[in-house]
């Protein structure tokens, strides 16, 4: 965190079988996200906020089956691969703000959670997940708005409490467990 960092990130970190967390934030690392990330698969914390990564957020991540946070906010990304949000199922906060994206990407987002919506209450967990979409990130549009209103209200029969869903307009604040 903070340690003036330069360059881009080594697609060879893939290679580290055990590592659990990586925390890479507010440095000054650009280029692309390797999708060899994805293949970490032991990884439950991964933070690259706040440095100058432009691309996506590749799809490989939707392999990472026990991450549980993702922060990727205040970079220059353009979109989230599909398969990223739908198939990790312990994850607890998704923090996408700040990366300037279109609302087509808020809403793939959305759409995406909402699509998979009885795989996470299936998971069981203790916190209900927190998206972070807000910032300078195009707002949902009404369809997808209804979908994070649905999503952010479902309690299901196994006392399953939905998503919060923060996006651009939105003056709520984070739970305290996401950051």
């Amino acid at each position: 965190h903070d340690n003036a960092l330069t360059g881009s990130l080594p697609s060879t970190l893939g290679r580290l079988s055990r590592l659990r967390a990586l925390g890479l934030c507010c440095n000054e690392l650009s280029g692309s996200i390797p999708r060899e990330l994805g293949d970490l698969a032991n990884l439950e914390v991964l933070h690259v906020g706040g440095n100058d990564l432009v691309g996506t957020v590749p799809s490989s991540f939707g392999g990472l089956a026990k991450l549980r946070r993702l922060y990727v906010q205040s970079n220059r990304l353009s979109a989230v691969d599909a398969g990223v949000v739908g198939r990790p199922t312990k994850i607890e906060c998704l923090e996408l703000r700040w990366n300037g994206f279109a609302q087509r990407v808020v809403d793939a987002v959305i759409d995406e959670i909402w699509a998979n919506r009885a795989t996470y209450e299936r998971a069981g967990r203790i916190n209900a997940p927190a998206l972070v979409i807000d910032g300078d990130n195009a707002a949902p549009s009404e369809a997808a708005r209804a979908k994070a209103w649905d999503l952010e209200h479902d309690v299901n029969r196994d006392g399953f409490v939905g998503w919060t869903i923060l996006a651009r307009g939105d003056s709520r604040t984070l739970p305290s467990w996401c950051c």
